[in-house]
């Protein structure tokens, strides 16, 4: 039987590469399967089940969501998300939440770190432009009226 290889990448890297014979997806048209000498295909993958066929085991990996490509006899899964069925659910739900929050918390770190940046490239902008007003002033105002 014809095979193809196939990879699965999240955000936390490759997590698996093999020789498949068969991989079923949910599509936003559907389940569709490809085999060995597909032609080119490209679409993006809902949430559901993703089954993968070996010549001796199957793979179920439940996915949030991505992209698949196919192309050169190769299928590359790009997922938000994947949970392999046969694995603890429930420990690999916490880990990802765990994962999630803690980008999360990087972003905003990332966030706050541009705000103070930006906020301190303003109070020098506005202190480097009140010493020019304060210089222009002093050279061109008339003196006081004291009277």
């Amino acid at each position: 039987m014809s095979s193809f290889k196939a990879r699965v990448v999240t955000p936390e890297g490759v997590i698996l590469e093999t020789e498949f014979v068969s991989a079923s997806l949910p599509t936003p048209t559907g389940r569709v399967t490809i085999l060995a000498n597909h032609q080119s295909y490209l679409t993006r993958i809902d949430q559901g089940l993703i089954t993968l066929k070996s010549v001796t085991e199957e793979d179920n990996l439940l996915v949030l969501g991505g992209f698949a490509r196919f192309i050169n006899n190769q299928l590359t899964l790009v997922c938000d998300l994947v949970l392999k069925e046969s694995e603890d659910v429930e420990r690999q739900i916490k880990e990802a939440l765990e994962v999630g929050t803690n980008r999360r918390q990087e972003v905003l770190s990332h966030q706050q770190q541009i705000y103070l940046e930006s906020q301190l490239r303003r109070g020098l902008e506005t202190l480097n432009l009140k010493g020019k007003f304060k210089t222009h002033r002093s050279h061109h105002s008339p003196p006081l009226d004291q009277g």
